[in-house]
C-alpha cells in the first residue's frame, strides 16, 4: 500500500467501454465484498467489514471502491489498478457472472 499510494482500484471493460468497477447495481457491471481472500466487506452493512481496514476509507456514492480482493458482477473484463485508476493496471481477466 505504500509503494502504490493506498489500495488497488478495480475497472470493467465491457460493452459501454471501461468504467471504474464499483457496488453501482445500476450500471453495466459492478464490483462489491472489497477487501483480501479471508476478509471481505458485506456491501449490506455501513461498516467496512475487509482487510486491510485502510481499503475502507477509499470509497465514492456507492460505498467502498478498493482492495486486493473484490467479487465482479456482469459480463466482460476487469483488472486492477492503482488508486489514482490511470496507471500500472493488471491484465484484463474475463468476467460472466
Amino acid at each position: 500500500m505504500l509503494l502504490i499510494g493506498g489500495c488497488p482500484v478495480w475497472q470493467f471493460s465491457g460493452v459501454g467501454g471501461t468504467i471504474p468497477c464499483v457496488d453501482n447495481q445500476d450500471a453495466e457491471a459492478s464490483c462489491d465484498h472489497f477487501g483480501n481472500v479471508e476478509f471481505r466487506d458485506d456491501p449490506k452493512t455501513p461498516a467496512f467489514e475487509g482487510q486491510p481496514a485502510a481499503c475502507g476509507l477509499q470509497r465514492d456514492e456507492h460505498g467502498p471502491v478498493a482492495g486486493f480482493f473484490m467479487v465482479a458482477h456482469g459480463k466482460g473484463k476487469v483488472r486492477a489498478c492503482k488508486p489514482d485508476g490511470t496507471v500500472g493496471c493488471g491484465p484484463w481477466v474475463d468476467v460472466d457472472h
